[in-house]
């Protein structure tokens, strides 16, 4: 997600850099949504990891 994310986000802006049309700056969007997404994911990801590490210790 975090890639995919990366790729669209910079992909667009630098694509609309070199001359592309400028409704690509529409797409620009989904691509940081993309990338938050991600990092909500890896957080989301880690407290349920410290969770499971909490109930299963001694």
């Amino acid at each position: 997600m975090i890639v995919a994310g990366a790729v669209i986000f910079a992909g667009t802006l630098y694509a609309m850099a070199l001359g592309a049309p400028r409704w690509l700056g529409a797409v620009t969007p989904v691509g940081g949504i993309s990338l938050l997404a991600g990092w909500v994911m890896i957080g989301l990801g880690g407290i349920a990891s410290a969770r499971r590490d909490q109930d299963a210790a001694p």
